[in-house]
């Protein structure tokens, strides 16, 4: 029989390693400004700045890192990184936007890695379209990790909106900001 905890352990670590990886191999080998075509705003509403991608603007709190876009490894997209410090901290704050092309992957597969999961399944929308909202708090020897996922598609495209944090408790706080970019999220 599977241990699902020790599953959900090494997955959460596989990921977290990723993220470091991603951050550190990615800020040491690349200009400190945005890649593709996006646009990096120093305008703020409501205390938020806005990023703005080909096919979406994402805001986000002021005084964050600028957002961190780089193609995902298996090639079915890219991904955007913002972290409200700017160095990694042990409770490893972070968000990030999967932008999947949809002609490369499906909507279910990207939401059966919650599901397997049990991650606890909410309708919703984002920017005006069908969404899911998956949120699970995970502990484990190596800490409590919090995560919220927002998934909806949008013509060829399939994002995956994600906060994901280790404190032994939940930060409310960090929880509400996440819940400004949700719903400031712009879908051109």
């Amino acid at each position: 029989m599977i241990n699902r905890r020790a599953v959900s352990i090494g997955i959460c670590t596989v990921i977290l390693l990723i993220i470091i990886a991603f951050v550190v191999g990615f800020v040491t080998s690349s200009p400190k400004t945005p890649a593709g075509n996006t646009t990096l705003n120093n305008v703020s509403q409501n205390g938020l700045v806005s990023y703005e991608g080909d096919s979406y603007t994402l805001f986000y709190p002021e005084g964050w890192q600028q957002p961190i876009s780089a193609p995902k490894a298996d090639g079915t997209g890219t991904e955007l990184y913002v972290s409200p410090q700017s160095e990694m901290t042990a409770t490893m704050d972070h968000v990030t936007l999967d932008i999947l092309d949809a002609n490369k992957t499906t909507l279910s597969s990207a939401r059966n890695t919650y599901i397997t999961y049990g991650y606890p399944e909410e309708d919703t929308t984002v920017s005006g379209v069908s969404a899911e909202r998956y949120a699970k708090i995970d502990p484990t020897s190596d800490g409590t990790y919090h995560t919220i996922v927002y998934i909806f598609q949008n013509n060829e495209s399939i994002y995956l909106l994600k906060l994901g944090y280790k404190k032994d408790s939940r930060d409310t706080r960090l929880e509400r900001k996440f819940n400004q970019m949700v719903n400031a999220f712009v879908l051109k």
